[in-house]
């Protein structure tokens, strides 16, 4: 478990020039809470998986706050849950991931709710 950081929970990130990214990694089964700004972040990422993770109680940092913030490319990013954050989930469009589910109360049997590698945003 990660806690109370006073910064970043997690944290990939390249060096933002070309070429000069954060390659290949993996952030699996971790818990985040009480961190600073994000709870997971991943910028100037490529290639990464970050899956099944739980962030939680994030607050107010540097760069806004989220509970899992990937603006890299070609990452691989599901079965998180994120909660207690102002933007708990923010995924940019060019990495795959799953849906994310908002709801509260009983999941669905179909839709978004019920797919295997959903992301779950609890608001």
């Amino acid at each position: 478990m990660v806690s109370d950081t006073g910064a970043v929970g997690i944290e990939l990130r390249g060096r933002g020039a070309a070429g000069q990214v954060c390659d290949g990694n993996v952030v699996e089964s971790c818990t985040v809470r009480d961190a600073r700004g994000s709870g997971i972040r991943a910028s100037d990422t490529t290639f990464g998986r970050i899956e099944g993770n739980h962030v939680s109680r994030v607050v107010v940092g540097f760069g806004g706050t989220h509970g899992l913030f990937v603006s890299g490319s070609n990452n691989f990013v599901v079965r998180n849950t994120c909660g207690a954050a102002g933007d708990n989930i923010d995924i940019a469009v060019a990495n795959t991931y799953g849906p994310e589910v908002t709801v509260t109360g009983a999941l669905a049997n179909t839709g978004d709710a019920s797919h295997p590698l959903a992301n779950f945003n609890m608001q």
